[in-house]
């Protein structure tokens, strides 16, 4: 484990033992937190103060509803939240909701994830509540194919809890059922001016309807067709 300033990946937490205090970067993989190590979990936290980056990766956490500890990570500027199971949900709504506070997230990347119906009146109010002053979503589809990315209109119309929100990010391929969801709620939200999608030769059929609809707005939107790289 790298703590020089590089990406570091902790593995169902074997390495909690290192205080990385100056540590900027961190990917929590596969991480299952159970009764007796949740405490550890949140212990781990509290040793980054300089942390900026943050990947929930295969996160479950059922024994979350047991924690009473609550972190603020003051420096955190982008949290990616990654392939979640569709009955995963709520464990990262209640460690977003009761258990983290990010006032300085900016950007919010959610990749391979399902947020149903059911899900959107927990998650989206949690995400809210935890990073208040988050102004970048990133929807991003695995290149796999075996995490679909999975959100639905009446759920992305949950993006109006967040005031400051002037971004919106599509990625990856397969994607174009998200296009007309997202241009949805970029009407409805007069805060959002930029906005990025796949380029238009990856579409057609109804998602390319839907790309040149997004086109034909330009003047009030800044849209970018290039796929930008990883958020860090």
């Amino acid at each position: 484990m790298d703590l020089d300033g590089f990406p570091a990946t902790i593995k169902n937490m074997h390495l909690v033992a290192v205080q990385p205090s100056f540590m900027r970067e961190m990917h929590i993989e596969a991480l299952t937190c159970g009764f007796h190590d949740i405490n550890a979990y949140m212990g781990l936290m509290l040793l980054l103060p300089k942390l900026e980056s943050l990947t929930l990766h295969q996160f479950h956490g059922d024994d979350l509803f047991y924690a009473s500890d609550v972190v603020r990570m003051d420096v955190l500027k982008n949290l990616e939240i990654r392939q979640i199971r569709p009955d995963e949900t709520i464990s990262v709504a209640v460690l977003l909701q009761h258990h983290l506070e990010l006032p300085g997230v900016e950007q919010v990347t959610l990749s391979g994830m399902v947020i149903s119906e059911a899900d959107e009146g927990i998650f989206w109010p949690a995400l809210a509540k935890a990073a208040p002053s988050l102004q970048c979503i990133t929807l991003k589809q695995e290149e796999t194919g075996y995490w679909p990315l999975t959100i639905s209109l009446r759920s992305l119309l949950g993006l109006h809890r967040f005031p400051l929100l002037s971004e919106l990010r599509l990625l990856g391929r397969d994607i174009g059922h998200l296009i007309q969801p997202m241009l949805e709620v970029a009407r409805l939200r007069t805060s959002v001016t930029n906005l990025t999608l796949p380029p238009r030769n990856e579409f057609d059929g109804p998602a390319l309807r839907a790309w040149d609809s997004v086109h034909q707005l330009a003047r009030r939107f800044t849209v970018s067709n290039q796929q930008p790289c990883s958020m860090w």
